[in-house]
């Protein structure tokens, strides 16, 4: 599993046999000023971090970045088994349109 719960998710519905998913709300950082979809007052004081990817810069906190990272690595590992399509304008849906990008070249 990952450092968060939707990291943890992915791999256990992989076991399951969810082959294609498809995920919303899955963001990893700060979006309209909102680190969640519902209050969670605990991480209001977290530092906020701006982290570029590709050509966009999203601000997370500390915990955003980590779980973008280790999505990453998780991707690299599911590519063959598992078809993800992440919606939104998010850190991860653009991690993932970057790296397509990349492919192509």
């Amino acid at each position: 599993g990952g450092c968060t719960v939707m990291l943890r998710a992915i791999p256990l519905l992989i076991m399951l046999g969810w082959r294609k998913q498809h995920i919303y709300g899955f963001d990893s950082c700060i979006m309209e000023g909102r680190h969640h979809a519902y209050d969670q007052p605990e991480n209001d004081s977290l530092t906020v971090i701006e982290t570029t990817i590709g050509d966009k810069t999203f601000k997370c906190h500390g915990w955003m970045v980590s779980q973008i990272q280790e999505f990453i690595e998780l991707q690299q590992m599911i590519s063959d088994v598992c078809e993800l399509a992440v919606y939104g304008d998010g850190a991860i849906a653009h991690v993932i349109k970057t790296c397509a990008e990349l492919a192509k070249e």
